[in-house]
């Protein structure tokens, strides 16, 4: 089963424009969006962050946020699957037609829930920079939309390598994100954690904004700044996080970094907060 338009439909029995601005253009957006025991801890956030996209794209959101926790909320209970752990992805789209020049600023949208286990894996043993893909920063590089080329081509990259993880650099050679998460670094001299800011062109990701507003929370340092890659050496350690969780690099470049399973458990506990 998926939600298309606000109506429950089987995937099989789905029809719609075969060029659509979405298909066409990139003209969207989508979210990933992790929902637990059918409640979505970071709701407000993902909400925040996809008002703020479709007002910069232009576009008219479909729906309310009360809209939106109903239509996954009764898509995963239509798919008579186990409670449990669901990814769920939702893509928005302009509809209507023209070039370039959009005719209409109103949506078209898709939500999908599929069941997932909840990956065991929380360390990455290797990792390196990308040699392919470059950054840059512009009005939209903070959000996700649907012309997500960059991190397709990274991750390729990362399989041809035969690597587990890359960090990807922008233009003026800083570290700006990995192929699918944040970057943060707790530097255990200086006792503080650095995150790039989003003028490094990383996406702002939801669980960085969770991350970022609970370590102020509870008093702790952290700034958002510019990383160079020769930074991530010596007495620091480095995390990657994402909605599905938060993973700790063991080496980066063939550096080896500070293994803290206590730093690990702590964020990992915040990220749950």
């Amino acid at each position: 089963m998926i939600n298309y338009k606000g109506k429950l439909l089987a995937r099989e029995s789905l029809q719609f424009q075969a060029i659509n601005r979405g298909l066409a253009f990139g003209d969207g957006l989508f979210e990933t969006i992790m929902v637990s025991e059918s409640t979505i801890p970071l709701l407000d956030l993902h909400w925040n962050r996809l008002s703020v996209g479709l007002k910069t794209l232009c576009i008219n959101s479909p729906f309310t946020k009360i809209t939106l926790l109903e239509y996954i909320q009764n898509l995963i209970i239509a798919k008579k699957e186990r409670a449990g752990t669901y990814r769920v992805k939702l893509i928005i789209w302009r509809s209507g037609g023209g070039k370039y020049s959009p005719e209409s600023n109103d949506a078209d949208f898709i939500i999908e829930a599929n069941a997932i286990e909840v990956s065991q894996t929380t360390t990455i043993a290797h990792c390196f920079t990308s040699k392919k893909v470059t950054l840059y920063k512009t009005l939209y590089s903070h959000l996700k939309t649907i012309s997500a080329l960059q991190y397709v081509i990274a991750s390729q990259e990362k399989k041809q390598r035969g690597v587990e993880e890359l960090l990807i650099k922008n233009h003026e050679g800083m570290l700006a994100e990995a192929t699918a998460g944040n970057i943060f670094i707790y530097d255990h001299d200086e006792c503080c954690f650095y995150t790039p800011p989003l003028e490094s062109a990383c996406i702002n990701g939801v669980m960085r904004k969770h991350i970022l507003n609970g370590l102020q929370n509870e008093g702790k340092s952290v700034t958002e700044r510019a990383i160079a890659p020769d930074e991530v050496i010596g007495n620091v350690s480095l995390f990657l996080t994402n909605v599905a969780g938060i993973r700790q690099v063991l080496n980066f470049e063939n550096r080896q970094l500070i293994h803290s399973p206590d730093l690990f458990s702590y964020l990992c506990a915040l990220s749950q907060r």
